[in-house]
C-alpha cells in the first residue's frame, strides 16, 4: 500500500474544507481613497510573501495611484485578508500597451487550490464586462490556471525586473 494512497475519506475532507472555506469567502471591492477600509490590505499586502510586489501595491494604494476606472478587490475569509487582486489599466509588459490588464493577483499560500483565485478573477472580469470588450494580463508561470479561466496567449514580452519572458493573455469578455 503506497503512503501516497488517496482513500475515498481524504477526498471528502479535501472537497468539503474546499466548500467550507467558499462559503465563507467574501470577495469585496474596496474605496482605495478611504485609508480606513486600505488599512488593513496595506499591511498585509506589505507583509505577505510576495515581497518585493506586495509592498509595491501597498505603495500604490498609499499614494493613491489608483485611478477612477481601476479597481482593486480582497479576499476576506471572516475579517481576515486572504487574498486580492487590481484591474489596472496600465500594463507592465515594455511593449504592450492595451488595456484594462488584472493584476496583483495574490492569494496566502494556506487557502490556495481552493477557487480563491477563480473568485478573485471572475469578479475582475465581471467587473471589467460593464466598460470593456478584453481582459489582457500578464504572467511568468501560471498560464495554465488562467487558460482553464478562458484566457489565451498572445504573446511574449519582458517586465522590468523579471529575468524571465512573461507571456501576455488576454481574454474576449
Amino acid at each position: 500500500m503506497s503512503l501516497f494512497m488517496t482513500t475515498a475519506l481524504d477526498i471528502y475532507w479535501l472537497t468539503s474544507n474546499i466548500f467550507t472555506v467558499l462559503q465563507n469567502l467574501l470577495i469585496k471591492k474596496i474605496n482605495v481613497n478611504n485609508k480606513e477600509e486600505c488599512h488593513e490590505l496595506i499591511n498585509y499586502a506589505k507583509n505577505c510573501s510576495w515581497q518585493s510586489t506586495g509592498e509595491y501595491f501597498a505603495e500604490l494604494i498609499e499614494n493613491n495611484e489608483f485611478t477612477d476606472s481601476e479597481i482593486v478587490i480582497v479576499a476576506y475569509l471572516g475579517n481576515k485578508v486572504v487574498g486580492f487582486a487590481a484591474l489596472v489599466s496600465d500594463s507592465v509588459a515594455e511593449d504592450f500597451n492595451e488595456s484594462p490588464f488584472l493584476d496583483f493577483l495574490f492569494v496566502e499560500e494556506e487557502y490556495r487550490n481552493r477557487g480563491i483565485a477563480t473568485k478573485l478573477v471572475n469578479y475582475i472580469v465581471d467587473y471589467a464586462k460593464e466598460k470593456y470588450d478584453t481582459i489582457y494580463l500578464v504572467t511568468v508561470s501560471h498560464e495554465s490556471f488562467y487558460k482553464k479561466l478562458g484566457f489565451e496567449v498572445i504573446g511574449k514580452s519582458t517586465v522590468e525586473g523579471c529575468i524571465d519572458e512573461c507571456f501576455i493573455m488576454k481574454k474576449n469578455i
